[in-house]
Formats: C-alpha cells, sequence, structure tokens
C-alpha cells in the first residue's frame, strides 16, 4: 500500500507536544551531535522532529497515518 500525502493541518489544532515527550533512538548521538529525528507519541498525535534544530516546526501525524508509515517501513516500501 502506497503512502498517501498528509495535509497539514493548521497550527492552532495541533497537539503541544512538551519537549520530554521525544524520544530518539541511542545510536543517534555521534560525538554529542545529533543527526536523527525524535519522535512524541501520544494517544492524539505522533510528533516528528528534528533533533538538529528542536525549535523548528514538529511534523504532526494521526496515530491512523503513524500506523500506515511504520507498516510501510516493516513492508520495506521505502527500500532504496
Amino acid at each position: 500500500m502506497a503512502l498517501i500525502g498528509v495535509v497539514p493541518r493548521h497550527e492552532e489544532l495541533l497537539p503541544m507536544f512538551k519537549d520530554t515527550d521525544f524520544k530518539t533512538a541511542q545510536a543517534c548521538s555521534t560525538g554529542g551531535v545529533f543527526n536523527c529525528v525524535a519522535v512524541a507519541i501520544t494517544p492524539e498525535a505522533i510528533g516528528i522532529r528534528d533533533t538538529k534544530d528542536a525549535s523548528k516546526n514538529t511534523l504532526q501525524y494521526s496515530p491512523h497515518e503513524w500506523r500506515v508509515f511504520v507498516e510501510a517501513v516493516k513492508r520495506g516500501e521505502f527500500d532504496i
């Protein structure tokens, strides 16, 4: 199943994530420099942001959108 583009939501409608909500893999830190994404999972939404600049916009998806994405990754749809 191919992923369909996500329509951006208006910022006022998005849930707010706390910095402590975001998690990264331990392998993301190389010499103290983060080169990955951070993910926050709440019952209402999933947030994704760049670890190099957490002040930039956070991408947000519904739990359903996140499940579809994770399932596609597991099936190898994004393998190069």
